[in-house]
């Protein structure tokens, strides 16, 4: 009689059945993980002025242990403010110390663009001309001034993108740049290579990730990549709006003109950065507390979304766009802290978590910066499954998703550590990255319908000898501790 744990309801059962197995190989390594997080863009200012900020910043830094937080460059002004950020990152590092920083740029300062607008109202959308020629040098500038300040203040960003979505115009701050220039739109690799050769000159820089476009549909990389100096950037950079389905995850791979494969073979010379996606005009927001059961399930289709991100493309960074957000926040919903008149009896303290978060929670705060992909396969293809080894390799974390309306049974066997075992972790509708008791390598599990399961554990095992009933390390085993073993009367007598 084999014991099963039904993660996702908490119950113990026995049964007969036979399980399938999932084999993690720990020795197949992949991409280096550099970061798991989410943005803070355009609501900074929200926070650190808020009543029960210190909530806030437990729930979306420690309870999710992300490992990179996306701001705005908002130093148009080369006057601007920075405060509030500079307090936000403090708040970061006291909960994640190594946590890095991304910092991305919506718009040039008016001064720099063509038609005197940090939006793209009006046309042209894109650097001005003097002379006959785009002020390349003077928005390197301008990024080179905005490093230092940023530094100044104690953020110290690790990365940048010199422009947010610069393939796509739009009536809010924005700018365009395309693959090569024309009259009126600045190309992107002369204003990439400004901006490199400008900050290569301080002291401290971040490393540049490019081109950070849109989605990844249409071939809206690939036709930046043809004209960009691989030497002026670090990491590729895009967003996943028009790749695929949000609700339908499997179309990420599918789809004839975003294909996760066909990007994957562009890409695959640097380390691969999704830096903003979300569900747009989702309905998460209307679910405005974890105590109602969602049946959305857009926390769900998110984690398949990263699984399936993590294992084509071999992301090594993942951002999630709206970490804390207004009241239509898809993770954290923050209220105005200085008018309570819409606080209600289910948001006491200001703001309300979506099941977003715990489902980013299930890979981010089990992932961390240095980890790294390994193969994990289930027989039962029913499972979206990803498997992370920590960089000692003493540490594992296996993210189970099931999307299927059924539960299903498998049997987690890490190669070369049959003694691995851990805690599991689930978010389903109506939990919240709850711990559901623990796991080893060997025993079976159900995992529920409908839910997102972390095996997080460790790899060391006390010394001893294990014992299997068959050549292929199947059937019943058994282990004798380390010890010494009389001669007279001993086991193998």
């Amino acid at each position: 009689m084999v014991k099963q744990i039904l993660v996702g309801l908490g119950l113990l059962i026995a049964t007969h059945t036979s399980a399938g197995n999932l084999v993690v190989e720990t020795q197949a390594k992949h991409q280096t993980i550099e970061g798991i997080g989410a943005a803070l863009a355009m609501y900074e200012g929200w926070i650190p002025s808020h009543p029960y900020k210190d909530e806030i910043y437990d729930t979306i830094f420690k309870g999710t242990g992300i490992s990179i937080l996306r701001l705005g460059n908002w130093l148009q002004d080369t006057a601007g403010n920075i405060s509030d950020d500079s307090s936000i990152v403090v708040e970061l590092r006291k909960r994640n110390p190594y946590a890095k920083v991304l910092i991305s740029s919506w718009s040039p300062p008016s001064y720099l663009k063509a038609n005197n607008n940090q939006n793209g109202k009006t046309s042209p959308n894109s650097l001005k001309k003097e002379n006959g020629k785009f002020v390349y040098d003077q928005f390197g500038h301008w990024w080179k001034s905005s490093i230092r300040r940023y530094n100044a203040a104690g953020i110290k960003p690790d990365y940048i993108t010199i422009q947010n979505e610069i393939n796509w115009n739009t009536d809010y701050w924005s700018a365009l740049f395309n693959p090569t220039e024309n009259d009126t739109i600045a190309a992107f690799q002369p204003a990439l290579r400004a901006v490199h050769d400008s900050i290569a000159t301080l002291p401290q820089y971040p490393r540049i990730l490019s081109p950070e476009v849109l989605g990844t549909g249409y071939n809206g990389v690939e036709n930046y990549a043809k004209t960009m100096d691989t030497s002026t950037f670090y990491g590729w950079a895009f967003h996943f709006y028009g790749s695929g389905d949000f609700s339908n995850p499997p179309s990420f791979i599918s789809n004839p003109t975003a294909s996760f494969k066909t990007l994957a073979n562009t890409i695959k010379d640097k380390p691969r950065f999704m830096t903003e996606y979300c569900n747009l005009g989702g309905t998460e927001a209307t679910v405005n507390q974890l105590a109602s059961p969602d049946t959305a399930k857009e926390w769900l289709n998110l984690a398949w979304i990263m699984q399936e991100a993590f294992t084509y493309l071999n992301l090594n960074g993942w951002v999630f766009w709206d970490l804390a957000w207004g009241n239509t926040g898809s993770m954290v919903a923050v209220l105005p802290g200085w008018d309570r008149s819409g606080w209600t009896a289910t948001t006491p303290h200001g703001y309300f978590v979506h099941r977003t978060l715990p489902a980013l929670g299930q890979y981010s705060r089990f992932v961390r910066a240095g980890w790294v992909r390994i193969d994990a396969t289930p027989i039962d293809t029913t499972l979206k499954v990803s498997a992370f080894l920590s960089p000692n390799g003493d540490s594992i974390s296996v993210i189970v998703v099931n999307p299927s309306y059924s539960s299903v049974t498998f049997t987690p066997l890490i190669s070369g550590s049959p003694d691995a075992t851990g805690d599991v972790w689930t978010t389903s509708s109506t939990q919240s990255l709850d711990k559901k008791g623990t796991w080893s390598s060997g025993q079976d599990l159900v995992v529920a319908a409908r839910t997102v399961t972390t095996l997080n554990g460790s790899l060391t095992s006390a010394p001893g000898a294990r014992f299997y009933q068959y050549s292929n390390y199947g059937g019943l085993n058994s282990k004798l501790g380390a010890g010494s073993c009389p001669v007279a009367g001993s086991w193998y007598t």
